[in-house]
């Protein structure tokens, strides 16, 4: 019954000439899976958002235009076009704060959870060195104090130094000995959580960081103090070089505002004003044969911390509808798209409505038979002709899209579930010797399995329909001109390189 089933939708998919309904059905069914529970969870905005721009990042249209993604949809909707400069940097500033914000909960968060594990290793080891100097006590063996004090370093997993007097202490008193050496312990594993955290701190701060001198004699609670104090005030300092009255980013943002292909204040001029301001470069080394610094590309902060924010305390199924239909709106576009690409392809050596195929049926048997053959067919087409047609393409193309995506996610999604089966009959071969019915245990588990080859079917579905879109450099004519500009730039550029790097190695020769 399975197979039959698996085959039958397999079967559908091959025959069924639309599969746009299909489709949506698993949009509704993984929305109805993921959302609800990741409003309940603490993190799971989180997670939703970072599927969410997985399965359906920001689509670039044939005009030039984005489809942003939904974590782009929430920051657009937080900006006014109107006040353009003023809404986005409050937006930037806000964004700043929430990434500080949740570093510094993430800092907090990873002390406590540090704070229990550090006691445990104490707690361990402090019990090693009880159960090592009670055996000293109880030994009537002499052996020679740096032997017994290697064995201890070796049991503890840490150096331990003594003086003189206390390594003869180890044979004659060794219960003397247990206040020193627990000073060590405490003080050697609590330096290196410290030092773990502030290499954590380095790392979300994507900088190095000075410490002071002296911090591994601290307690452990006056040294993440002392921590939670810097990394406040390193975000601080960050917040005012890139967001303050003189910062890098609002010098940034009058200059991409001050572009002619910024005036244009749309949807998808925003953002790319908002994906370029994250971006920054830093010097990284000196090449010495070009004489030309190397520079690598960085992101200074994130938006996805405000993403989360915006969409945290939101009821569940207001959130659900709305996700919902920015990826059925996101589908609408990407067949858009993909109407323009094939109406553009196929028109370069187009002779007849017949070369459109199937999509040409679309326009009537009265508008086909008006069309006067041989006189240049397409320049014939009216304006809502073209615009059926290529709706068409872009539906029937699409139709394509998912069926590929199905086949191929249905089928593999088959195998892997037929080789979970054939382990799974071998195992309970061998529960039966249990006294367990392999016969239920197989029926019962083999149920579950398939209704989880079902979910990850769809699953993969909807993670791969967004995924096959046209290539950026497919594009209009109106805009080749810009891009021939860049292009003839860059080339003019490289050939200067090459000219300077020739002259400056016939000037090494003259000397």
């Amino acid at each position: 019954a399975q197979r039959a089933r698996i085959y039958g939708q397999r079967d559908r998919v091959f025959g069924k000439e639309n599969l746009h309904e299909d489709v949506l059905e698993f949009l509704k069914a993984e929305a109805e899976n993921r959302v609800p529970p990741a409003m309940k969870d603490e993190e799971g905005p989180w997670k939703l958002l970072a599927w969410l721009e997985q399965i359906q990042p920001t689509i670039l249209m044939t005009d030039g235009e984005l489809f942003a993604s939904y974590s782009f949809r929430l920051l657009l909707d937080e900006l006014d076009p109107q006040n353009l400069r003023d809404s986005t940097l409050a937006l930037v500033r806000r964004a700043l704060q929430a990434e500080h914000e949740h570093h510094l909960r993430a800092i907090q968060a990873g002390a406590e959870a540090t704070e229990a594990a550090l006691e445990a290793q104490i707690e361990e080891r402090e019990s090693m060195v009880d159960t090592f100097l009670e055996g000293l006590a109880d030994s009537d063996e002499q052996r020679r104090p740096q032997e017994l004090l290697e064995e201890l370093s070796g049991l503890v997993h840490l150096p331990i130094r003594l003086n003189n007097e206390q390594l003869r202490a180890l044979n004659n008193d060794p219960a003397s000995l247990e206040d020193p050496i627990k000073e060590q312990i405490v003080s050697q594993i609590s330096t290196v959580f410290v030092n773990r955290q502030a290499a954590g701190l380095s790392m979300r701060l994507g900088e190095p960081i000075t410490l002071k001198q002296g911090l591994e004699r601290l307690e452990w609670a006056e040294a993440i103090r002392y921590l939670d104090e810097l990394a406040e005030e390193l975000f601080a300092k960050r917040y005012e070089s890139l967001a303050g009255e003189k910062g890098q980013l609002l010098r940034e943002l009058d200059l991409l505002l001050a572009r002619p292909e910024a005036q244009k204040r749309d949807a998808s001029t925003i953002i790319r004003i908002l994906n370029t301001l994250p971006l920054a470069r830093r010097q990284v080394g000196f090449d010495n044969k070009t004489h030309r610094a190397q520079t690598r590309e960085y992101v200074r902060f994130h938006y996805s911390y405000l993403a989360a924010q915006l969409l945290t305390g939101r009821d569940a199924n207001w959130v659900q509808a709305d996700v919902l239909e920015h990826l059925e709106d996101a589908l609408e576009a990407l067949e858009e798209t993909w109407g323009n690409v094939e109406f553009s392809r196929i028109s370069q050596n187009a002779t007849s409505l017949a070369d459109f195929g199937l999509a040409a049926d679309a326009l009537g048997a009265d508008a086909r038979n008006a069309l006067v053959p041989g006189t240049g067919v397409l320049s014939q087409l009216t304006e809502e002709q073209r615009a059926t047609l290529k709706a068409e393409l872009g539906a029937r193309h699409l139709t394509e899209i998912f069926r590929n995506v199905l086949v191929k996610s249905i089928t593999e999604q088959w195998v892997d579930y037929l080789t979970s089966v054939e382990s799974l009959r071998v195992s309970i071969g061998l529960e039966a010797y249990g006294q367990r019915d392999p016969l239920v245990q197989y029926k019962t588990k083999a149920s579950e399995m398939f209704q989880t080859l079902l979910r990850d079917v769809r699953s993969s579905v909807v993670s791969n329909m967004f995924l096959y879109r046209p290539r950026s450099t497919v594009v209009q004519a109106s805009e080749a001109a810009p891009v021939e500009v860049a292009v003839k730039a860059a080339a003019r550029s490289q050939e200067a390189e090459q000219a300077s790097s020739k002259s400056g190695r016939k000037r090494h020769k003259k000397r």
